[in-house]
Formats: structure tokens, sequence, C-alpha cells
């Protein structure tokens, strides 16, 4: 690479830039940004693409194959194990314990950060639980899972047990939509999409379920 720099090597310098730089994380974005990965996974300079961005601090954007928010999300985790934060007291809630182990984002995740969990009243719990608590107002049923396609993301909204999963009333669905429409709520991205789609197929044949 004499002579050059490691953007003349980059996989990425063919491809249209506006496809690493998606505009949101949910429905079509997450499709781009897995199309924007992909190229960076055959990438030759991925890693030193990856160096420059954390180096420069660029908030946008996708380099070395991470989003910026998987980037910042790395960053506290270093930053926590060179220095974890000491609070002058316990806290006196499960939302405080939980909000001090989360970011919240600008497109409305929360995203968990530093150890694997959070205790409370001598009770360990792990970011999902504690935020389906305090979202649902009840214990998970079996495994809980995010119904967004936001990697790291507890919100409440956003995580569903296998209950809900059942009554598929959760966010990504067209019963999600209208959860979202009954309380009054903006329906998210996921809900939106999923109920277009489902409308569509109803006009189309009938049916709202997928084809097998």
């Amino acid at each position: 690479m004499t002579g050059t720099t490691w953007r003349d090597h980059a996989a990425c310098r063919t491809e249209d830039p506006d496809l690493f730089f998606p505009l949101g994380t949910d429905g079509t974005w997450a499709l781009q940004i897995e199309q924007a990965k992909d190229v960076c996974r055959r990438c030759p300079v991925a890693e030193a693409c990856l160096t420059y961005a954390s180096a420069h601090h660029v908030s946008d954007g996708i380099f070395g194959g991470l989003t910026s928010w998987e980037r910042r999300s790395i960053e506290r985790r270093k930053a926590r194990g060179r220095c974890e934060p000491e609070y002058p007291h316990p806290a006196t809630s499960l939302a405080e314990a939980l909000e001090r182990r989360t970011t919240p984002t600008d497109d409305g995740h929360l995203l968990w950060t530093g150890v694997s969990h959070v205790s409370f009243h001598g009770q360990r719990y792990t970011g999902a639980r504690a935020s389906f608590l305090l979202a649902h107002g009840r214990e998970p049923v079996g495994i809980v899972r995010r119904t967004c396609t936001t990697r790291g993301c507890v919100h409440g909204e956003h995580i569903a047990d296998q209950e809900m999963r059942d009554t598929e009333d959760v966010c990504g669905s067209r019963k999600g939509y209208h959860r979202h429409r009954a309380r009054g709520e903006d329906a998210c991205e996921a809900c939106r999409i999923a109920n277009t789609q489902e409308g569509r197929r109803l006009r189309a044949t009938g049916s709202t379920k997928a084809a097998a």
C-alpha cells in the first residue's frame, strides 16, 4: 500500500455512499444496514476504517462494519472497564437501577451498557427483565426477546415475553399497530410496515397471512 491510503483499497469505493448512511435502524433501514455490512465483510481495510472512525469520533454512518451506535456502545464498555462510575447511594428504585445501565438513543431505543445485570433489593435482573417489569407491571413469562431490530435495545415497548408473542400483540405486527392506535400513540415503523403489508395481502388475496 506504499503511496496510498487505506481508502484506496476500500471495498466501498465503488458503492453508493448513501448506502452507508441509513436514516434509521428498523424496517427497510435494517435491510440497508445489512447490505452495507456485507460490503464491509469483504473489505481488506475494514479494521483501518474502524480505527479511523473511532480515532476521529465519527458520529454517523457505517465504518468498519459497525453502525454509529455500535461504535459508541463499544467505547462506552471500554470506558466503563477503565473506570466504573461510582454512585453516592444505592439505587432507590428498579427504574433508577435500570437508568444507570442504559443509554437512550435519538431514534427511540434504549441501549443496555456496562455490566450484564442490575441489582436491586438483593435481586439480580437482566436489562430485559427489569425493563419488562417496569413497562408491563408483571414478571415475564418465558424468554424475553426484542421486537425491534436494534441490537442491545431493552426499551420496554420493544421487548416481549412468550405470553405476548402468543397473542402477537407486539411491535412488528398488525395487532401491534392497532395497540399503538388504541393508546393514542404514533405507531412505530415496524408496526406501520407490518400493517401496510398485511393490508396489501388482504386486498390481493383476501387473507392477511403471508403465503407459505
